[in-house]
C-alpha cells in the first residue's frame, strides 16, 4: 500500500473511533420483582424487560447487554460499579430501576430482593442509597444523565418502626446535566397497574420510540398519557437541571425534502480530497427493516392489538409484519366470539390500590384494596385496631376502658363495644366505617391468593407472617405489624388476636391457636370477651 494511502486509513479509522466514542449512549436497566421478605411485585421484572428493549432500538448499549433481574445487593452494587466505568465520556448515561423503593429521612433508597431490616438503621447496610448513582454519573463526564425511577409505592416495611418513612419517594436535585424522573410525584405512590407493565413505563416505552420528541418533551408526554390512563391518580414528576444542547430517543423528524437546507460543506483533509475517486468513502444504504426485530421482541411481549398495529405502522415491509398481522387478526376474532370479554365500564373511581392513609390523626391506618367485579373499591385496616387508637376513643368519652401496652391490638371486647369505636370514627372523621364481613375478611386476607395461606401451602413458613402457638412466647398479644404482610400489604390477617366479623363469626385465629388459613380460618363467635379477640375496621370507598 503506498504511504498516502495507509496514512489515509489511519486518519479515517482515527475519525471514526472518536466519533463513535463521543457518540456513545449506555443504560442499566434494573427490575425486581421477586422480593423474599415483603410482597413480591407483579410487573418490574416485566417493564426493565420492555424498556431494556426499548433502549436497545433507540442506540443504547446495556451494562451487562441485558436487563438486571432481581438482583440482592451485592449484585445491585456490581451492577451500578460496572455502569459507572461504562459510562466514562459518554454522550448519554441512563439508569433505569423498577420495583420496592423507599424514602427515608429524605433519602431514597432501591431495595434488593433480599432486603430483610429490622430497624430504620439497617437500611444503609441492606438497601441502595439512589445517590450512589448519581455519583457515578455526576464522576463520569457523560454529556447528559438520566435516571428514571418507576418505585414509587407504599413503604414495604410498614410496621417495623420505621419512623422516619414516608410514603412514596422524595424529591431529589439533579446534578448538571442530568434529569430524574419519578413515576410520581414526590411523597405519592404509584402502582403496578392492571397488565403486565406499569401504566408508567408502558408509556415510557411508547414515547421513547416516538421521532421528533426531544427529552423534555417525552418526559412530558409520558406525564399526560399516565395521568389520562388513571384517570389523574398518578401525576409523573420530573427534577432536572439545566441540559446543553438537544437529545433524541427515536431523532428529529426529517424535514421533506424541499425544506431541506443545502448541507454545508465538510471539512476534508488535503489528503482525502486528493484521492482517487475509486477511494471515495460512501454511506451504506440505511436498512428500514434494521430496528424490526428488537421492536417485534416488545410487541409481541404486549400482545395487544395497539401493540401489533404499531408494529405493522413503522415495519409494514419487514420480516415480522405477517405475523403481526395473523395476531391482530387472532386477537380481532377472539374479541368478537366473546372469548376476551370487554373491560367492564368502572363504577367509580378511587384512589389506586395500595394508597395508604389516615382520615384523622388517631385514625387507624387504611390500605385501599383492588376492587372486585365492578364493586367499588374497599379500605381496609392495615393493622387490627391498636390499644393507642381505642384510648384516643376513650379520651374523646365514646369508649371505656383503657388498652395496655398501646402497640398491641386492642382486645378483651365486647363486639358492642367495638361497634361504639367504628360510630366514634364515623363522628370524628365524617365518613363510614364499620366490621369487615366475613366475605370481606376473606378477600382481604387471601389477597387474591388460592393456596392454604396467602403465602402457600406450606405451614412451616407461618412463622414469618403470624404470631400463633409456637412462636408467640405464652403471650396471649403482640405488638402489631411485626410479621410480613400478605400481597396486599395487611399484617396479622393470621395470629395475633381473632378478628370479629359482623356474621357473628372470628376470624384469623388468636396467637394461641394455630390458623388453618382460608375459610376454615374463621368459626363461630360464642359472644366471648378474651385477651385474644381483636377488630379490624373497613371503610367503602364510594
Amino acid at each position: 500500500m503506498r504511504p498516502w494511502m495507509l496514512l489515509l486509513a489511519g486518519l479515517i479509522t482515527t475519525i471514526a473511533a472518536h466519533a463513535a466514542s463521543a457518540a456513545g449512549r449506555v443504560a442499566l436497566v434494573i427490575g425486581n420483582s421477586n422480593y423474599e421478605h415483603i410482597a413480591r411485585l407483579a410487573n418490574p421484572t416485566n417493564d426493565a424487560d420492555l424498556i431494556a428493549a426499548v433502549l436497545r432500538e433507540a442506540g443504547f448499549e446495556l451494562v451487562g447487554g441485558r436487563a438486571h433481574l432481581d438482583l440482592d445487593k451485592q449484585a445491585f452494587e456490581q451492577a451500578i460499579v460496572e455502569f459507572g466505568a461504562a459510562i466514562e465520556g459518554a454522550e448519554a448515561a441512563l439508569f433505569y430501576y423498577a420495583g420496592h423503593g423507599i424514602q427515608i429521612r429524605d433519602r431514597n433508597y432501591l431495595i434488593p430482593v433480599g432486603a430483610n431490616p429490622r430497624r430504620e438503621a439497617d437500611a444503609d447496610f441492606q438497601m441502595l442509597n439512589a445517590e450512589l448513582v448519581l455519583r457515578q454519573m455526576e464522576a463520569s463526564g457523560a454529556k447528559l444523565n438520566v435516571m428514571i425511577l418507576d418505585s414509587c409505592r407504599n413503604n414495604p416495611f410498614g410496621g417495623r418502626g420505621f419512623r422516619s418513612a414516608a410514603a412514596g419517594l422524595a424529591q431529589m436535585q439533579a446534578p448538571q446535566g442530568t434529569l430524574i424522573s419519578f413515576a410520581t410525584q414526590p411523597g405519592n405512590v404509584a402502582a403496578d397497574g392492571d397488565g403486565i407493565n406499569s401504566p408508567f413505563t408502558k408509556a415510557l416505552a411508547d414515547k421513547m420510540l416516538e421521532p421528533g420528541l426531544d427529552i423534555l418533551r417525552m418526559f412530558n408526554d409520558v406525564g399526560v398519557a399516565v395521568s389520562a390512563a388513571t384517570g389523574g391518580n398518578q401525576q409523573p414528576w420530573m427534577s432536572s437541571s439545566p441540559i446543553k444542547g438537544e437529545f433524541y430517543f427515536a431523532g428529529k423528524r426529517e424535514a421533506p425534502v424541499e425544506e431541506q437546507a443545502a448541507p454545508e460543506a465538510p471539512v476534508v483533509h488535503d489528503l482525502v480530497a486528493k484521492a482517487p475517486p475509486d477511494l471515495v468513502l460512501k454511506a451504506p444504504p440505511v436498512d428500514p427493516c434494521q430496528s424490526a426485530e428488537t421492536h417485534w421482541k416488545a410487541t409481541d411481549a404486549l400482545d395487544t392489538e395497539a401493540a401489533y398495529r404499531d408494529h405493522l405502522r413503522q415495519f409494514s415491509a419487514c420480516r415480522f409484519a405477517e405475523l403481526a398481522r395473523e395476531k391482530m387478526r387472532k386477537l380481532q376474532q377472539k374479541v368478537a366470539m366473546g372469548r376476551i370479554p370487554q373491560p367492564a365500564p368502572r363504577v367509580a373511581q378511587g384512589p389506586l390500590p395500595g394508597t395508604e392513609f389516615r382520615d384523622c390523626a388517631q385514625c387507624p391506618l387504611m390500605v385501599v384494596l383492588p376492587a372486585r367485579g365492578g364493586q367499588f373499591p374497599l379500605a381496609v385496616g392495615k393493622f387490627e385496631v391498636t390499644g393507642a387508637e381505642w384510648n384516643a376513643c376513650v379520651r374523646d368519652g365514646a369508649c371505656s376502658g383503657e388498652q395496655s401496652p398501646e402497640s398491641h391490638p386492642a382486645n378483651f371486647l365486647f363486639k358492642s363495644e367495638m361497634e361504639k369505636f367504628v360510630a366514634w370514627l364515623g363522628r370524628k372523621t365524617g365518613k363510614r366505617y364499620r366490621l369487615p364481613s366475613k366475605s370481606e375478611w376473606e378477600y382481604a386476607a387471601r389477597a387474591n391468593s388460592t393456596s392454604t395461606f396467602f403465602f402457600g401451602d406450606d405451614a412451616g413458613k407461618l412463622d414469618k407472617y403470624a404470631w400463633y402457638i409456637i412462636n408467640s412466647g405464652g403471650l396471649q398479644t403482640n405488638p402489631v405489624g411485626k410479621k410480613l404482610p400478605n400481597a396486599f400489604g395487611l399484617h396479622d390477617v393470621y395470629g395475633n388476636v381473632s378478628e370479629r366479623v359482623v356474621e357473628e363469626l372470628l376470624c384469623g385465629g388468636g396467637a394461641m391457636s394455630f390458623p388453618q388459613g382460608g375459610s376454615k380460618n374463621c368459626f363461630e363467635d360464642i359472644g366471648l370477651r378474651t385477651r385474644d379477640i381483636g377488630f379490624r375496621v373497613v371503610k367503602t370507598l364510594n
